[in-house]
Parts: structure tokens; sequence; C-alpha cells
């Protein structure tokens, strides 16, 4: 039986809209069956979409949720139902014993499995964000069943409704179990004795995904390898996750989180890439100094990104020692970068550009060039912020060359930007605005958002610079509530530049006026500030 239609959480309707769906509509009849004063509310309604989409809009499940309103509010159902299992053990007492509890019909279910469907169900209940037939023919093969049985095994279990596919039209096809389903199946791995065998083998394919990413994340692919890496993303967490534990393997779980150190800055997944590198640091205890290293620079990486200074120097400075002591020229020339960055923030700018010079000099003996054009990049922006527009501007050049010659879209979009801000400080505003749109346009397309949140505030400058102060105040709302939603933080010299030109916005227009377009600004979702930013019309 299919699921039920469901709302997304995220983007609620008013409350006589929800009942539109079907899966709203069931728990309301439901619950009015068992406690006749229940009422969908604006408090409730939440909780409710909640529910039903934990319950992947299962009839059954939301049934037997529903039951459970005469004991619990919506909102502690929606919070109990990770385990759901125990939560949901009240059906009624006429129905045929399998559809009396989530359980039974699961149970019931997984009875008229033959052996070997049983065995592939288990097993694919390691992946969390589905998986492709590639993916589950390398964790699930093995021992009991072999890998030219797994397509066969796997088209049964999608005619009997227990695995789902997705993505048919022209893509690769994917695979996922419905999250109530899933949790049954990894029960049912537990008990089998065979969890740890096959969560190795998901583990050790999602390290290999990562280390494959490393490379093309800073190569021409890197529009198709962040994009992988999302779609991969739960998968990659669950890794993670399972190796904190010893089972787990925590000095293999820092080289995953290492290897994405750049898809979580690129993305902006600030906060939680720092948590799996830090948290990972204190238990991988026989990692290899180069892993360390790798993940000590990435950590700090992305500290730099929150403005945690003092942080980003402890960081660093260990992972330029350990990469110096085990030979590691592309570590050591990170660590260099990022260390001339603080010295930066710091107003030490002969520190920085020494450090950021250092940083050039090793990564131009190294065949790859990805680092050479981003401290390049850094070092064209020290000499913006001590004014040497010129120099800047040529540094800021070269990089744009090298990013464009080994056709990386991100790090090009970063030196575009750059390149912005000193049209901008030159009083240039056609350059500016046509570099700042530019290289928006670039960050869209690998989902970079903190780099688009400062070219939001670019742009939003330029249109206070030529008078249109409106549009200039939109775009400071709606800059800041990216940079607030990506935990960002301006370096000093930033933020001094970017106050002065939000202060003069606001100075031009009323104080009604103003806070009307920022607001304006900040209910705007990111697609929609990024239309309204590349649209000058609008």
């Amino acid at each position: 039986m299919p699921s039920l239609s469901l709302p997304d959480p995220a983007r609620l309707l008013p409350v006589e809209s929800l009942k539109e769906y079907e899966a709203i509509r069931l728990f309301i009849e439901r619950a009015l069956t068992i406690l006749p004063s229940f009422e969908i509310t604006h408090t409730n309604v939440a909780a409710m979409a909640q529910v039903c989409q934990q319950l992947d809009g299962i009839p059954l499940a939301i049934e037997l949720a529903a039951a459970r309103v005469k004991v619990l509010s919506v909102e502690q159902i929606a919070t109990r139902l990770h385990d759901r299992f125990q939560l949901l053990t009240q059906g009624s007492r006429t129905a045929l014993p399998r559809h009396q509890t989530l359980r039974g019909a699961m149970d019931w279910s997984y009875d008229l499995l033959s052996d070997h469907e049983r065995v592939l169900l288990r097993r694919t209940s390691v992946f969390t964000a589905g998986f492709t037939l590639e993916a589950v023919e390398e964790v699930c093969a093995g021992q009991t069943i072999q890998k030219a049985q797994i397509l066969d095994l796997l088209s049964r279990l999608v005619d009997k409704s227990l695995v789902i596919v997705e993505g048919t039209d022209g893509g690769e096809p994917r695979y996922r179990l419905l999250e109530t389903v899933r949790q049954y199946a990894a029960d049912r791995l537990a008990e089998s004795g065979e969890a740890t065998p096959v969560r190795l083998r998901h583990r050790d394919r999602f390290l290999a995904l990562a280390e494959e990413a490393e490379q093309g994340l800073r190569g021409p692919e890197q529009e198709a390898w962040t994009a992988r890496l999302a779609i991969e993303l739960d998968n990659l967490r669950a890794v993670l996750d399972w190796c904190k534990t010893e089972e787990g393997g925590p000095d293999a779980g820092l080289r995953v989180a290492g290897a994405l150190g750049l898809f979580w800055d690129v993305r902006g997944y600030l906060s939680e890439g720092r948590r799996w590198l830090e948290g990972l640091l204190s238990l991988a205890t026989g990692a290899s100094d180069a892993t360390r290293a790798k993940a000590l620079n990435w950590a700090g990486v992305l500290a730099y990104r929150q403005g945690d200074y003092a942080r980003v120097r402890t960081l660093c400075e260990e992972a330029l020692a350990l990469s110096r002591s085990a030979g590691d020229q592309w570590g050591t020339a990170l660590a260099l970068h990022y260390l001339g960055h603080i010295a930066q923030s710091q107003g030490d700018y002969g520190q920085a550009m020494k450090l950021l010079q250092d940083s050039v000099d090793v990564f131009r003996a190294l065949p790859e060039k990805w680092g050479l054009s981003m401290s390049l990049n850094c070092l064209g922006d020290v000499a913006r912020s001590q004014g040497a527009y010129d120099r800047a501007g040529a540094l800021l050049q070269e990089a744009v060359e090298i990013h464009r010659e080994i056709k990386n879209t991100w790090g090009k979009a970063l030196s575009l930007h750059n390149l912005g801000y000193v049209a901008l400080h030159q009083e240039n505003h056609r350059r500016a605005a046509a570099l700042f749109a530019e290289s928006l346009d670039n960050l869209r397309a690998v989902g970079a958002k903190q780099v688009m949140a400062y070219c939001l505030a670019g742009l939003a400058a330029v249109a206070g610079a030529r008078g249109n102060l409106e549009r200039a105040a939109r775009l400071f709302g709606a800059s800041e509530t990216l940079m607030a939603a990506a935990g960002l933080s301006l370096e000093p010299a930033d933020r001094a530049a970017y106050d002065r030109y939000l202060n003069a916005a606001r100075s031009g227009l009323n104080e009604e006026e103003f806070v009307t377009a920022s607001a304006a600004g900040r209910a705007m979702t990111l697609e929609q500030a990024v239309d309204y930013a590349l649209n000058e019309k609008s």
C-alpha cells in the first residue's frame, strides 16, 4: 500500500490547507475516534506534520500514533518516535494480530520473505540516505548471498514495497527504505550478529568515496562532486557517528572527516564539520601525523570562517608542526595559509604577507595548482586590506586565471568576489557589480552558501553607492540572515567596511523604510535572494 500524501514540515501551510493531505486527515480522524475533543491547532500543527513525516505516511503507523493522543500531546508523540516500536503498541483489539501493532505488521511482512530476502533487507538498513545498486552490491554481498544475486533480490523487495525506487527519469536509480522499515531492519540486523562486518563494509565504501571526492573537489568536476556528497551526506554522517565507537574505528573516521574538509567549507557546514573533526581528533589516537595534520588544518579553516581566531592559531600551529614532521608539503602550505589569515585579521599585515608568501612558494613547487590559486587569492586580499589596490588586482587576477585553467568554480568565485571589493573601493561600481554577479552565479552552481552571503553584501554596497537605498537595505537584510544561519563572521576590516555601507543605506532612508526593506530581505529564501540580487530590475 503506498504511503499517504504528506506536507513538508519545513514549509507548513495554513491549518485548513493541511487537511488536504491524506496523512494529516487520517491522523485527525483516528485521533477524534480516541479523543472526541481533539483538534488541530496552530500550536500542534508542526508536530503533527513531523509525526506524519517521520512515519513515512504509512497508514497503520499513523493510526497507531493517533491512538496515543489520549495520554500524550502531539508534541510528546513527535519526540518519542525515535523508539517507534515501543511507542506504537496500541492497535485495535478487533484487528488481525498482525495489524494490532506496528511491530506486528512488520513481523508479518518479514516472515513472508525468503531467507535471502531477509538477509538483504537487514543489511540495507545500514544505508541512511538511500543507496545505488553498485553500493548495495558492494556493502551487502557476502557469505550467504552473492553479488550476482543482489539485483534479483532487490527487485523482489521493491515488488513487496519494502524498498522504494527513486530518480529513474534518466539518471541512476536510487533505492531507499522507509524509515520505519529501516529501523525495523536495523533491529533485525543487530539480532543476526552480522552488523559489524556489514557496517565495516559500509564504512569502507564511504571512506573511499570521501577520499576520491577530496581530489575531485579541487578540480574541474567540483560541481558534480559537491552534488554527489550532498546526496550521500546522511550516509557519511552515519559512518562518522559509528566511527566514534571502538568497532567503527576513530582513525578511519578522522580520515573521512578530513577528506570532507573542503566540502564542509564550500557547502557552509561549518559548525558540523568542526564538531566531527575536533571530536574525532580527540579519539583517533592511532592516526598518522599526515591524517591528524589534515584534520587540524580543516578544523582551523572552519574555525576561521566563524571568527574563532584563537582556536585557529592553536589548530594550525599544531598542523604546521605535524606537516613539517611528516614531510607533507601540501599540509605545510595550507597551515601557513591560514596562519597568514590570522595575522591579517589582527592587522599584522607584514606577518600576513610573509606567511602567505611562504605558502605561495611551497604551493608553487607542487604539481597541483588549486592550493597556489587559493594562497594567491588571500595574498591579494591582504593587499586589498592595505589599500594596495593595483597589487591586489594583479594577484587576484592571477588566481582567477589559475582557477579558470583548472576549471574550479568555487575558487574562481572567491577570487572574483575579492576582485569585486577591489573595484568597489576604487569606486568602479559597474565593474564591482559585474564581478559580484559573476561570483554569485558561480557560487550558486556549487551551493556555496557562505560566500553567497558576502556577494549579497557586496551587491548591497554597490546598490547603496548608486543611490538605490531600498534595494541596498533588502540585500543587506538577506546577507545578514544567510551569515547568521551559516555561523559566519566577517574579519574586522571587512566588518568596518560592511558597517559603513550599511549605515549609509540606513541614513539615506527614514527608519520605517529601512526596517521594512531590511525585513523583506531577511524574509527571502536563499533562492529568492540570489534571484533578486542578479536581477537589477527587481
